[in-house]
């Protein structure tokens, strides 16, 4: 079957890859493997600011999805959110909250 998987860079960029696989798993890992050629058309992003956001079948219905936000943005919103509790003395164990989310972001990259 012919299947379009969609790879995202960045949240705003999808790049569609076509590829011919028996199941949506196998499209998205074809897919994945051939994202990783360096002729591919990436602007320079790294690796782990790729993800395959979608994978449409041959008559374009879509039949998969990934909705859910990437780790390294939702860390980078969480920090910030808490940030605005550093240092309340009414808070209690944010300062080291905020510290936990800031190694888990610096581990993203």
């Amino acid at each position: 079957m012919k299947f379009t998987v969609h790879i995202c860079q960045h949240w705003d960029e999808r790049f569609p890859v076509e590829v011919n696989a028996r199941s949506v798993k196998q499209a998205i890992k074809k897919a994945t493997e051939l994202s990783k050629d360096k002729d591919f058309n990436w602007n320079n992003a790294e690796m782990s600011e790729r993800r395959v956001m979608g994978v449409d079948d041959a008559n374009g219905d879509e039949v998969y999805a990934d909705d859910s936000p990437h780790l390294g943005d939702l860390l980078e919103r969480v920090d910030r959110f808490l940030t605005g509790f550093e240092d309340d003395g009414m808070q209690e164990g944010i300062n080291e909250l905020i510290a936990d989310v800031r190694k888990a972001k610096a581990a993203q990259s």
